[in-house]
């Protein structure tokens, strides 16, 4: 791995670290306003999305949102083996089953 990566790295580490620490030692466990939690909630589906969307349907720089991107029914049926089955293991094993099945079949 490049020096320079590593660098970046643990600096990003050093720095969520420094930020977040003092907070917790000085300033104790907080009590949340009562509807907070609510839209706490809805951060780690954004960040999911936000991460999966553009590798989904972003190929070479544009964007393929279209069947021949095999990438696309696969996406749509993990979110629906996700939807109903309530399972992530689920949603997760349907999806790479399905991305080998269509980049095999073409």
């Amino acid at each position: 791995m490049n020096q320079e990566i590593v660098i970046i790295i643990a600096g990003a580490a050093l720095a969520t670290y420094a930020t977040r620490f003092p907070l917790l030692v000085f300033d104790g466990a907080k009590k949340l306003p009562p509807g907070f939690g609510k839209y706490l909630s809805f951060i780690a589906p954004a960040v999911l999305t936000a991460l999966i969307a553009p590798a989904i349907l972003v190929k070479q720089g544009t964007v393929q949102f279209n069947w021949a991107n095999s990438y696309l029914p696969a996406a749509f049926l993990s979110a629906v083996a996700a939807y109903y089955g309530k399972n992530p293991l689920l949603a997760v094993v349907t999806g790479v089953a399905s991305v080998a099945l269509l980049v095999c079949l073409g």
